[in-house]
């Protein structure tokens, strides 16, 4: 049961960020507050629509018409000009930015060196927990289709573990080419430590098997054989 004391946490989150930042609210970096405060997601509900429905009259998401992709919240007060925030926003805070790639999510990387299935595309899961999948269509709007142009061919089912430097260089290139075409700031997708602090996750035991797991598509996972060995020192390692 949501709690006052959370729901003012948030809306005061939420109202700093605007008194002290131009840009809009991105609903990724309002995840990491959920994930730091140990607050929990109803399973099966989208984030946004368990947000539009917790703070129905207090706080509003907003979503770019064009990009379906780019949600954030805000104060109803400020909701049109974060609409017209959103629509302009990676030029004004990204090109004078940098990319920290260390910090990007390992399955963004092999998202890019993903062989779809005949009729397939993959898309990527923009929303923590982070994860690519291959279908026919996106699930839902919270996946970004990573178009077959900005994947680079001769990397299609090459292990990201065995790509040279030079080569992983050229695959970030094309993830910051993707970001800028879907209008995505890329720092919204940094893996953090807090991704794994929630109750259910140390009830659950994270450890990297689960986490290499869970970074793969769904069909491929059913279909994944790791090594008695490697399993048993992945699921030791933290």
């Amino acid at each position: 049961m949501p709690s006052q004391n959370e729901d003012q946490l948030i809306i005061d989150a939420v109202e700093e960020h605007y008194a002290t930042h131009g840009s809009p609210y991105y609903l990724a970096e309002l995840g990491k507050l959920f994930r730091s405060e140990g607050i929990e997601i109803p399973h099966g509900v989208r984030f946004k629509d368990y947000l539009k429905s917790r703070f129905h009259g207090r706080l509003v998401v907003v979503q770019d018409v064009d990009n379906p992709a780019r949600i954030a919240i805000a104060p109803p007060e400020k909701e049109q000009d974060v609409l017209q925030r959103l629509s302009g926003q990676y030029q004004d805070t990204l090109d004078d930015s940098s990319v920290d790639y260390a910090r990007l999510p390992f399955a963004l990387i092999a998202a890019f060196c993903k062989v779809p299935l005949p009729g397939g595309h993959v898309y990527f899961h923009i929303e923590s927990p982070f994860h690519y999948r291959t279908s026919a269509n996106a699930p839902d709007d919270s996946y970004v289709r990573i178009d077959d142009r900005f994947r680079i061919r001769s990397f299609e089912g090459k292990s990201v573990h065995k790509l040279s430097p030079s080569e992983k260089q050229q695959i970030f290139q094309q993830i910051e080419n993707w970001a800028k075409e879907n209008s995505l700031d890329l720092r919204n997708l940094y893996y953090d430590s807090s991704m794994r602090s929630t109750t259910s996750q140390k009830e659950s035991g994270d450890n990297a098997l689960k986490r290499l797991l869970n970074a793969q598509d769904p069909e491929l996972r059913r279909r994944l054989r790791i090594p008695g060995d490697i399993a048993d020192l992945l699921m030791r390692s933290p």
